[in-house]
């Protein structure tokens, strides 16, 4: 009996060696060393590093593993984020706020990353040009201004157009000024967002371009946090006249009745512009009269006299034309 149990034991354990011997151990995972470059970096707010992030992977061997994958990630993105050159294959750093952080660059299998020191520096605005610094413009019509922002000579800080970067996949780091007009002038021009201004009525009117720093720093320097402007001067001339209105067009009314006629005079792009008075007459002064025009009001009263009817004719001769500008209104006496 023992002798059949050492003997099947035996052989279990001779069947086990010899099946033992067809398995290869595990093979061990690889191991990569990753270097990343620059080892630092020194970038201004709203700018790309000056140099693209880079990193060297190694195998155990010290053999350089070639086209390898890296995965640049920033411990706090919005300080500093990451922007991929689709064109060049690179990635760059890009400034988003004052503050320190840092890239980590990762190799798939590799368990220890690299990292890159990032340094943003602020880039206050400390001029804001404002072209042209004079304008002419008709009243109705329009001028383009442009307001460049310099954080110093020969500055210019541009919108950064940032695609697939690690805050969203299209983002825009962008500063712009504010555009509006002196509240004095506000009846005499007027300024979009962007900067377009278009001339209400004669006079001068400044336009103002305001840039506002700002800093989340705990004790940011007086530049961080200043207002800078600049202001363009634009004069608004009054549009040469091209037709006059007349409110009403029509009116009844009794003898010794009367009507307020209105008058509008209007530049060639149907803006309102301002002239001296018209010259206003009655067809049949027998049936309705014209009193004095009122050129600050821009009216006239119509008097019914009779029965009957009188075309009221509103007439301007604008400065260098030959022929005038005229305009009706049909009075019924009744």
């Amino acid at each position: 009996m023992r002798l059949r149990t050492f003997v099947l034991a035996s052989g279990a354990l001779l069947l086990g060696a010899c099946y033992g011997s067809d398995k290869d151990p595990a093979a061990p995972r690889p191991s990569y060393s990753i270097t990343a470059s620059p080892a630092t970096v020194d970038v201004r707010v709203d700018s790309l590093s000056a140099v693209p992030l880079s990193a060297l992977v190694k195998d155990a061997q010290g053999a350089t593993v070639a086209n390898a994958t890296i995965n640049f990630v920033s411990d706090d993105p919005t300080i500093a984020s990451i922007y991929f050159n689709a064109t060049t294959g690179q990635y760059y750093a890009v400034g988003r706020q004052p503050g320190t952080t840092r890239i980590r660059a990762t190799y798939g299998v590799t368990s220890q990353p690299a990292y890159i020191a990032v340094t943003v520096r602020p880039r206050p605005v400390v001029q804001v040009d404002l072209q042209p610094p004079t304008a002419t413009v008709n009243s109705g019509s329009a001028v383009q201004l442009r307001a460049t922002l310099l954080a110093g000579a020969a500055d210019t800080i541009k919108p950064l157009i940032v695609v697939r970067d690690t805050i969203t996949a299209d983002t825009v780091v962008r500063r712009v000024a504010t555009f509006s007009v002196a509240s004095a002038d506000a009846a005499i021009a007027s300024v979009s967002s962007t900067g377009r201004v278009t001339g209400l009525k004669g006079g001068t009117a400044r336009v103002i371009a305001t840039y506002k720093n700002t800093s989340k720093a705990a004790a940011p320097a007086a530049a961080d946090t200043a207002t800078v402007a600049d202001t363009s001067i634009i004069t608004v001339t009054q549009s040469p006249v091209a037709t006059i209105t007349v409110t009403p067009t029509t009116a009844q009314i009794a003898p010794k009745g009367s009507v307020t006629l209105r008058y509008t005079y209007r530049g060639a792009n149907n803006s309102t512009t301002t002239a001296g008075a018209p010259t206003v007459t009655s067809s049949d002064p027998t049936v309705a009269t014209v009193g004095t025009v009122d050129p600050v009001a821009q009216t006239v009263i119509v008097t019914g006299v009779k029965v009957g009817d009188a075309t009221i004719t509103f007439s301007f001769t604008p400065a260098g034309a030959t022929a005038p500008v005229t305009q009706t209104a049909l009075i019924a006496v009744r």
